[in-house]
């Protein structure tokens, strides 16, 4: 009798579980729990095909919805990981610009402006990531102004470096 009890509890526990998930894979709300805090809005998007897997997986291992979400958290915290990476690598190579550093990027993105235009200049800019390359357009536009010849200095003429020629 005691194993009947037993078996009665488990499949009470299997049945309640059931009757907790969604229907269908596709049932379970892209929703972090309550608990969780975010200095970002974070979204998930519905056509991501991680979403699907991670659906079909709670779905077959018949998860909560509760469940399910505390699941997301982990993907969240990566996200909210690599996005506070990603804001300290950029405050590093602003800074890399000095004080001047809006200044020149404001030279930078009149010159491309005026050269490729505001939409190709938005593309362009958007794809500084790093101060060396902030240094390579500035140089470039040091070339475009001067035909390629020396820039004057205060203590003289800047020699002219050799074009590069691609291979």
């Amino acid at each position: 009798q005691l194993r009947i009890r037993r078996y009665v509890n488990v499949h009470a526990a299997h049945e309640a579980r059931l009757a907790a998930r969604p229907e269908k894979p596709d049932g379970y709300k892209l929703e972090l729990p309550a608990e969780f805090k975010s200095e970002t809005p974070l979204k998930f998007l519905p056509d991501d095909p991680r979403v699907a897997m991670l659906q079909a997986f709670g779905h077959k291992n018949n998860w909560s919805q509760a469940e399910f979400s505390e699941a997301l958290t982990i993907e969240a915290a990566r996200v909210q990981a690599d996005n506070k990476s990603w804001a300290d690598y950029q405050a590093t190579e602003k800074a890399k610009a000095g004080a001047n550093g809006e200044a020149r990027a404001t030279a930078i993105k009149t010159f491309l402006t005026g050269h490729v235009g505001e939409e190709n200049m938005k593309t362009i800019f958007s794809g500084l990531t790093s101060y060396a390359q902030f240094e390579a357009v500035e140089k470039l536009m040091t070339a475009v102004a001067t035909g390629g010849g020396s820039t004057y200095r205060g203590n003289g003429r800047e020699q002219p470096q050799a074009p590069v020629v691609p291979v």
